[in-house]
């Protein structure tokens, strides 16, 4: 995984995710629907009140899992597909 950034020269990209991530930049709340899949072993766990007394106050779709980490499409695609299919279906 390590040589895909190396060779594509995006590491310096892929890191900045995470630096912005972190930063106060004096966002306004997000208000379109947000559905949010939690995993145990991820690496910055959100609790749902913490999301919704935030930056996201329009939570329509919780969904705490026992098993997966940081990477869920990778490590358990059958329940992130699960919670997509339940959290966009109204939508469609």
């Amino acid at each position: 995984t390590v040589m895909f950034y190396w060779l594509t020269n995006a590491g310096a990209s892929s890191g900045r995710l995470y630096a912005e991530s972190f930063r106060d930049h004096g966002q306004d709340p997000v208000k379109v629907p947000v559905g949010v899949s939690a995993f145990p072993n991820e690496i910055f766990k959100a609790s749902k009140r913490w999301c919704e007394a935030g930056r996201y106050p329009n939570v329509v779709f919780w969904s705490d899992h026992d098993r997966g980490g940081h990477f869920p499409a990778w490590e358990e695609p059958e329940l992130l597909a699960a919670d997509l299919r339940a959290m966009f279906g109204p939508y469609r």
